[in-house]
């Protein structure tokens, strides 16, 4: 019953105007090296169905935990989209959407019956003395996944070389983003090097 579910929900996700079938709730926090902007650290808590859903498939020895091999796993089935197509994290720089380079530090934990999801996903944008405008959306314009993301609560990691800014604002007006919810918010940033 549980591999049906899993079977329908892979499947619906091609399905560009989907209602949710994947609820999640997502913090995004800024990460940035001395070079410049490295990336968005992100925290995802999926709903009880789904969570139960990916720990059926993978968890081969039923311990209700992720191992090494168990966590490649989850990688495979939940991560690809990120880097083949640059889904839910929309990195806007100037007028075109960053594809990011990589995706680090992944752990996987199922915590208080949810999947629980850690990871870094890596832009590598260089700081320069003038000012680089970033604008950062998380959601699944699909809807396939509906995605709560409270950029408010984002936070910045940054070196003292970086001069760091940010506020959350709507997208109105954004031409990028003409085919996001109106309910989605974007987080501005702009940084440099500290003058």
């Amino acid at each position: 019953m549980i591999r049906c579910s899993l079977a329908f929900f892979l499947v619906g996700a091609t399905l560009a105007l989907a209602h949710p079938d994947i609820f999640m709730n997502a913090e995004a926090n800024l990460v940035f090296n001395e070079s410049g902007f490295e990336g968005v650290e992100n925290h995802w808590v999926f709903d009880e169905l789904y969570s139960e859903a990916m720990l059926e498939t993978v968890d081969k020895d039923k311990d209700g935990k992720f191992n090494s091999e168990e966590t490649k796993a989850l990688q495979k089935i939940i991560l690809p989209p990120i880097l083949k197509f640059s889904y839910y994290n929309y990195l806007a720089l100037g007028s075109k959407f960053v594809t990011p380079s990589q995706i680090a530090n992944f752990t996987a934990s199922f915590e208080q019956g949810k999947l629980t999801l850690l990871f870094l996903t890596r832009f590598d944008i260089p700081a320069s003395e003038d000012y680089t405008v970033l604008l950062l959306a998380v959601t699944d314009p699909t809807n396939y996944i509906l995605i709560s993301a409270d950029l408010n609560k984002s936070k910045v990691h940054a070196p003292p070389n970086l001069e760091v800014e940010y506020f959350v604002d709507s997208l109105k007006g954004m031409t990028l983003f003409d085919g996001f919810s109106s309910q989605v918010q974007g987080l501005y940033i702009r940084f440099r090097k500290t003058p």
